[in-house]
């Protein structure tokens, strides 16, 4: 008994400072083992621990909670910060704005030939739905008609080429209604007044649209978030490759349309 009491002094009267360089490791050992698993700082105070520690170093005790907040993790923090901005001030290396890239990339897309003439035929339809008072109400007519809710066509703008993907997703919705339109004699005439044709290619506007989806919820998940994170961009644009794999049942326009996309974002 008096041998043990003997060497417990001892080990009290040679405990390491805190600022010994052994003190430090096995400090910083303790921080990032509960940093890592996600345990509050408190346990530092908890008597299963520090027997661990005292165990590993008798001469070690695992200092309060209240220097660890303070004292500890403030210099983790400084010094992995202090290490990121260095890294990046020496890298080369630079990610473009993913956002823009898939904006990019849909709008080589959509000036393929074959894209842009069947675009141009719904977009005009759009419009006269939208601009004339009559073919307005012709249209809710025929929605009564099909017992559909009343709901107007959406038109698309140039610089937000999402707002193309809501354009054909709504017209599509409302097939039946505007088929039923195209078979009103002024609105025909008008049509062929714009030489253009009063049939619409609605499997090639399904195929179209299938194809935007994945970048249209691409181009919500993103700035859904107002630091998007490196770790965030990759899993998207990794679901984006993903979803222009080729499929077995994909016709030859959607093949070119894929290519044309996946070789904008491997640019």
């Amino acid at each position: 008994m008096k041998k043990k009491l003997r060497l417990t002094k001892k080990s009290q009267f040679t405990s390491l400072p805190l600022d010994n360089e052994r003190s430090q490791y096995l400090t910083r050992l303790a921080a990032e083992f509960l940093i890592y698993n996600l345990l509050p700082m408190s346990l530092v105070e908890c008597p299963k621990l520090q027997t661990i520690f005292t165990q590993i170093e008798p001469s070690y005790g695992l200092p309060c909670r209240k220097y660890m907040m303070k004292t500890v993790l403030e210099k983790m923090y400084n010094d992995t910060r202090a290490q990121v901005a260095n890294e990046l001030t020496n890298t080369n290396d630079w990610f473009g704005c993913g956002d823009h890239l898939i904006n990019l990339c849909v709008q080589d897309a959509l000036k393929l030939c074959e894209i842009s003439e069947a675009l141009t035929s719904i977009r005009k339809v759009v419009s006269r739905v939208k601009n004339s008072h009559l073919a307005r109400e012709h249209f809710h007519q025929q929605q009564f008609h099909l017992n559909l809710t009343e709901r107007q066509l959406l038109s698309d703008v140039v610089t937000r080429w999402n707002s193309t993907c809501y354009m054909l997703e709504r017209a599509i919705d409302e097939r039946e209604s505007v088929t039923l339109c195209l078979e009103e004699k002024s609105f025909q005439k008008h049509l062929n007044q714009a030489k253009l044709s009063t049939g619409i290619s609605w499997d090639l506007l399904t195929q179209i649209k299938y194809i935007l989806k994945p970048f249209e919820t691409a181009t919500r998940e993103l700035p859904s978030e107002s630091q998007p994170t490196m770790l965030k961009v990759l899993s998207v644009v990794t679901a984006l490759f993903n979803s222009l794999e080729p499929g077995p049942k994909d016709s030859s326009l959607e093949q070119k349309v894929k290519n044309t996309i996946r070789s904008g974002m491997e640019r």
